[in-house]
């Protein structure tokens, strides 16, 4: 079937969390993205006494494309505050997660906070890095990314 959209795709985002939040079957009790597709969590942890969920994400609609990384913090692990998104697709050609940020952790380095993540680049995956601020809310990418350039020799792998 060429030709066809998903039927989500062209919803602005704002109307899509506007629709999930008037959904009365929508979860309340357990995490849930404001809107579009939650996929796995990824960098569960608790830091500085807060606790941290990223995710998977497409804020774009419930269809699985082009992952972020969503952002929750909690205090009690039942009451969750949705926090700016934490990691992105860069942008350009040579980008290694141009197409996406996906499966990954936080890790304590040192004191600073560090998430190490499959950036999806051309159908292949390759290890990355970023950086946090001591809240966790601000990310820098290491500009050598990919961290590891190509698989182990004499191993097929995509990811």
């Amino acid at each position: 079937m060429t030709g066809l959209t998903h039927p989500l795709a062209t919803v602005p985002q704002d109307e899509l969390v506007d629709r999930a939040e008037a959904d009365p079957l929508r979860p309340r009790f357990h995490f849930v993205s404001p809107a579009g597709w939650l996929n796995d969590p990824n960098g569960v942890s608790q830091w500085n006494g807060t606790y941290h969920l990223f995710y998977q994400y497409n804020p774009e609609g419930a269809f699985h494309h082009r992952i972020l990384w969503g952002h929750a913090t909690s205090t009690d692990l039942v009451n969750w505050r949705d926090r700016p998104v934490a990691l992105e697709p860069s942008e350009g050609p040579d980008s290694p997660d141009a197409d996406g940020c996906w499966s990954g952790v936080l890790v304590n380095d040192g004191g600073t906070p560090t998430l190490v993540y499959s950036g999806r680049h051309g159908g292949r995956e390759l290890p990355c890095v970023a950086v946090g601020s001591p809240d966790l809310l601000t990310w820098t990418k290491a500009p050598e990314n990919p961290v590891i350039s190509t698989p182990p020799a004499g191993v097929e792998v995509t990811a």
